[in-house]
């Protein structure tokens, strides 16, 4: 049975974080590529070369779109964004339409994905998963499941800590934030493997002793169903 989406009240607190985000980090200047989208791109540049211009990336918590601009302009990609934020949502289009961008955000959650079956060859999570309310994970790995191809990457980038962590979110007065290992959301299901893992944090890439400070890219590859089913006679 599928989780309960977010209420309406729900996504209007989650409207008002991204909004909030968007004022504390992106409003007043341009963002930098973060090192999680360097290492993806690192890692998987010879997969996104090959990919084509019919291919289709969807970024969770896209906030303006600088992520998908890069990435897709680059590699000549067809990019779609997913944010809470009206205001991160607002701007990022406003940019794209200036620059004749062939992006497309749209304000929303990811518990209700507004997108058609398997159309996604990429479905990125760049530290968002960590923001997620732990009664909604199960839905949004589902729907993220949903709208990627058979054949198609799911990346992450987030934090990586040995075991679950509860904090305290240090801008919203109680909420938490989540660290953990976030593929493993994913790579319970025999559907998913994980190809690639690289470890960084806040300051440099490589891993770090600090259990606050580990994060880490990971990118998993969704199988054939029959590729990682055996046949059973019996």
């Amino acid at each position: 049975m599928r989780e309960k989406n977010m209420s309406e009240n729900e996504e209007r607190f989650m409207t008002a974080m991204g909004d909030a985000w968007f004022e504390r980090n992106h409003a007043r200047k341009e963002l930098d590529i973060p090192m999680g989208c360097k290492l993806f791109e690192k890692a998987m540049q010879h997969r996104l070369i090959r990919m084509g211009p019919e291919s289709k990336i969807l970024e969770i918590g896209c906030s303006s779109g600088y992520n998908l601009t890069y990435l897709c302009e680059k590699y000549q990609l067809q990019g779609y964004g997913i944010d809470p934020s009206g205001e991160a949502v607002a701007y990022g289009n406003e940019k794209i339409q200036r620059e004749e961008s062939k992006i497309n955000l749209r304000q929303g959650t990811a518990d209700k994905l507004p997108f058609e079956d398997q159309i996604f060859s990429v479905v990125i999570l760049g530290f968002c998963m960590y923001c997620i309310d732990r009664k909604y994970v199960s839905c949004v790995v589902s729907e993220i499941d949903r709208v990627l191809k058979v054949g198609g990457m799911v990346a992450i980038w987030d934090f990586d800590t040995p075991f679950p962590y509860r904090r305290a979110n240090i801008h919203h007065e109680n909420l938490w934030t989540y660290k953990y290992d976030m593929a493993k959301l994913f790579s319970g299901n025999p559907q998913y493997t994980l190809i690639e893992k690289r470890s960084f944090s806040d300051e440099e890439e490589g891993f770090v002793p600090d259990i606050q400070e580990r994060c880490a890219l990971n990118i998993l590859y969704k199988e054939q169903m029959k590729d990682v089913y055996r046949e059973n006679s019996i």
